[in-house]
């Protein structure tokens, strides 16, 4: 699926470039930035959201934003185990993984 491209495009580029997401997630979780920067990665999320619910489908049907957000939380929890245990985990696996519960998880016709 173009999702599953879309995963899998990002876990190499994660592979690559991984100090991008750990300054975000720094940045996330430091209280002691001003709002304007919580602000502007709260609309980061947000664009992210809005990237599933406008590009991907499942079924021809457009995600919802609640199942947008998990998609997101999903991605960056993908992240961190790998980036926290590289020799065990394969993030683009852990990726695969994820869209393959998605679809058992789904009502069949």
């Amino acid at each position: 699926t173009e999702l599953r491209q879309f995963l899998r495009a990002y876990a190499r580029f994660l592979k690559e470039q991984p100090q991008i997401n750990t300054v975000l997630m720094t940045l996330l979780f430091d209280r002691k930035l001003g709002p304007d920067v919580r602000a502007r990665i709260a609309e980061m999320y947000r664009v992210f959201r809005r990237t599933v619910t406008d590009h991907y489908t499942i079924d021809g049907q457009p995600f919802q934003e609640t199942v947008a957000a998990a998609i997101v939380a999903f991605v960056d929890g993908g992240f961190l185990q790998w980036y926290i245990d590289p020799e065990a985990i394969d993030v683009e696996a852990v990726f695969d993984a994820f869209l393959d519960v998605i679809r058992l998880g789904r009502s069949e016709p």
